[in-house]
């Protein structure tokens, strides 16, 4: 399922959930989602291994968690497959 994070420092994620536990919630191909005021998109939130796998985030540093709107998932979809969407 793909979910966004909202961080405690304000940051927004977007990932596949893999796993979800006590200790970290694991995602797949983490984003985040950025605004500069004209327009906004998803950025690799690991600019040096931008696909990577079974990535911890501390779920103390997680203010809220939800299932991706699906416009957004489907932005995520095309930014992390080869997958094209119709319009």
């Amino acid at each position: 399922m793909i979910q966004v994070f909202k961080m405690s420092n304000g940051d927004e994620l977007i990932g596949e959930l893999v796993e979800k536990s006590s200790v970290a919630f694991i995602i797949d191909k983490p984003r985040v989602i950025f605004h500069n005021g004209e327009q906004g998109g998803l950025m690799p939130y690991c600019i040096s291994n931008p696909d990577v796998r079974n990535f911890p985030i501390n779920p103390n540093l997680v203010v809220g968690t939800f299932k991706a709107p699906e416009e957004l998932a489907d932005v995520y979809r095309q930014s992390t497959t080869s997958i094209q969407l119709l319009s």
